[in-house]
């Protein structure tokens, strides 16, 4: 027979045969005192979590061994208050959950090899227009135009995300892709968090020219990062508790976020701030119908990238 301990190492023994976790709401009795299956199947660092907090609430649990995994047992009367209680400590602290998710993934957050590729291609562009002494007519032909944006070359919301005015502008764009896109990358995958972000970056140029409607001009990769700023928050408003207010945190601290990266001279602030709200209405439905990945990525991947990459080559050719 299965031996069962309690906190004072008191043995029972039971025939009964134990319930999965919650998956039985009336519980029948196991032996003369009357105790009740609580959860089943644990592993011990849960197990003693939830004995911890049914401590906390007067409640004396019993623990029993059953193929390396265990049961916990409270008296029958004491059942529907340690579901309550569990369930309550659950519900405050949902959180929990999201670390557990981040801790799943194989590499650190600010790690992505995708990240570290869009660095060295902005580098490279930037390096090769002022070496061809090109620069500043590059601006002008692909730079995010309003004028030219409402005309119809809609390629410059794009192509703009690629374009920097000099080397510390380039640098600190740099950073914001380790900080803001590298983690999005982690989460949504290489190829969708690609395309998730350039279509975010693109969609904020394109509202901030309607925003405009002038000859207004801007170039850099802000835009873009300011969109993974908004996608985070949203993940954040996807997987987190319930509770209003601990969703609102995470919506509430990206767009501080970006009024504290919006504090510089000749600095777009307009399209810092339609580039969040556009990764955050992107990442909404983008998070809600595609978790977060492990270390394979999504099966479409690939197939994301590509896509990612023809919008890419088409805007350069102008072809939209």
């Amino acid at each position: 027979m299965p031996k069962a301990y309690g906190l004072n190492h008191k043995m029972i023994d039971t025939k009964d045969q134990v319930v999965a976790s919650g998956e039985n709401e009336n519980p029948e009795n196991l032996d003369s005192g009357r105790l009740s299956p609580l959860y089943s199947g644990l592993p011990v660092k849960k197990a003693n979590l939830i004995m911890l907090i049914l401590e906390s609430q007067h409640i004396r649990p019993v623990i029993e061994h059953r193929d390396n995994r265990l049961t916990i047992l409270v008296p029958e009367n004491d059942y529907v208050p340690a579901r309550q209680s569990i369930h309550s400590y659950y519900s405050e602290n949902r959180f929990f959950g999201i670390k557990k998710k981040i801790k799943e993934f194989e590499t650190d957050p600010f790690k992505s090899m995708t990240a570290l590729f869009y660095i060295l291609t902005l580098c490279s562009i930037h390096f090769f227009l002022t070496r061809q002494n090109v620069h500043y007519h590059a601006v002008m032909e692909f730079g995010s135009s309003a004028l030219y944006i409402l005309q119809g070359e809609l390629f410059r919301v794009v192509t703009a995300l690629m374009l920097h005015s000099d080397a510390r502008h380039l640098v600190s764009n740099c950073a914001g892709i380790i900080i803001f896109c590298a983690p999005v990358l982690n989460l949504a995958g290489y190829g969708a968090g690609t395309l998730a972000l350039l279509a975010s970056g693109a969609m904020g140029n394109l509202i901030n020219a309607y925003a405009y409607k002038t000859a207004h001009l801007s170039i850099g990769a802000s835009t873009f990062i300011m969109s993974a700023a908004g996608l985070l928050a949203a993940y954040r408003v996807v997987y987190t508790t319930p509770n209003l207010f601990r969703k609102l945190a995470g919506l509430v601290a990206g767009a501080t976020l970006v009024g504290m990266f919006s504090s510089g001279e000749n600095t777009d602030v307009s399209a810092h701030i339609f580039g969040f709200i556009s990764g955050f209405c992107i990442g909404l439905p983008f998070f809600l119908f595609n978790p977060p990945v492990r270390s394979g990525g999504h099966p479409r991947e690939r197939l994301y990238l590509v896509v990612a990459g023809s919008i890419l080559i088409a805007a350069w050719f102008k072809l939209f």
